[in-house]
């Protein structure tokens, strides 16, 4: 998320969302925006939506270092921000939020949520790297198998050397911080459960009848219920096939 603020006013953001296997591009897409809406320079300050949230409900500005490994900004070596890549997108360091590892106190809940003010916040990091720290699978060369929309192979590591990453990199896998201190994360990723989504589309219950080997016809009933748009909708289908030979 880009937030741009004037006087210290929020007046615009703008969402990105990305690839599992491209995780620079947000920092192109922030090189666009700046050519495409020239206010965009003017912004005050770049948070990832968990983060966004975090200050939303009164929290400390933090760029989780998980997170932070998905814009293409972050040295994964250094642990910092990547002046390189900074200076292509036309940011600066003052753009960008402190580093910090997921789970660190970053303050307390204020007014906008009364019922929970002065509750601790915090940003829990990537969701399958966080799903790893809930399986316990963050020692040295634990693999865990996440299923979400994207099917994600993740392997935890000790920080890997730069030729090791450039070696991962070229076989299409990713390497950034974990969410756990001190440690890297090789993810391999593939968009099964949206293809999944497919298939369970296919399914249904269906009939086919025949007569004397000449006509046939069928059909194909199925349910669909699912998430859109924040909302949940229902879709009733109905396949009807008929087939003549001659």
């Amino acid at each position: 998320m880009l937030v741009v603020e004037t006087n210290g006013e929020v007046v615009g953001f703008a969402y990105f969302e990305y690839e599992p296997m491209l995780y620079a591009e947000l920092a192109t897409k922030v090189a666009w925006l700046h050519d495409a809406h020239p206010a965009t320079r003017d912004a005050a300050r770049w948070l990832g939506v968990a983060e966004w949230v975090v200050r939303g409900l009164g929290g400390d500005d933090i760029a989780e270092l998980s997170l932070a490994s998905r814009t293409g900004w972050l040295d994964v070596h250094a642990c910092d921000w990547w002046d390189e890549t900074l200076a292509w997108t036309g940011i600066g360091r003052d753009l960008l939020a402190p580093l910090a590892v997921a789970g660190t106190p970053a303050g307390s809940v204020g007014d906008a949520l009364p019922a929970a003010r002065g509750a601790v916040l915090a940003v829990g990091g990537h969701d399958h790297l966080s799903a790893a720290v809930g399986a316990g699978a963050v020692g040295e060369g634990d693999v865990l198998d996440s299923w979400g929309t994207a099917e994600a192979l993740i392997r935890a590591t000790a920080p890997l050397p730069p030729e090791r990453v450039l070696e991962a990199v070229r076989l299409g896998i990713n390497v950034g911080r974990h969410a756990v201190p001190d440690r890297h994360c090789l993810l391999g990723a593939d968009r099964t459960g949206a293809m999944l989504g497919r298939v369970m589309a296919m399914l249904g219950y269906g009939q086919r009848y025949a007569w004397n080997d000449v006509f046939e016809v069928g059909g194909l009933f199925s349910v669909i219920n699912r998430p859109y748009d924040g909302d949940r909708e229902t879709d009733l289908r109905l396949l009807v096939d008929l087939t003549f030979r001659f």
